[in-house]
């Protein structure tokens, strides 16, 4: 299989909520040695992201955070 087909494959399985672990077993499953190892799928998951879409999703961590400390958990 193809680099990209793989990567499409990994990403639809990450945004369908899937952790690592069940995208390599599915992976396993279906397409068998010729899968991709678990560092590679890993990488491959991650790779398809723009650092932006992080730093964009800590930065909403943090102000929700901050704000729970002001309202002391309320």
């Amino acid at each position: 299989m193809e680099k990209e087909q793989y990567r499409s494959v990994i990403r639809f399985l990450f945004l369908d909520r899937k952790m690592c672990e069940e995208i390599k077993t599915k992976l396993d499953a279906v397409y068998g040695n010729s899968s991709l190892s678990m560092t590679t799928a890993r990488y491959g998951l991650f790779a398809e992201f723009d650092k932006s879409y992080f730093t964009e999703g800590l930065k909403k961590w943090q102000k929700r955070w901050e704000k729970c400390i002001l309202l002391k958990g309320d």
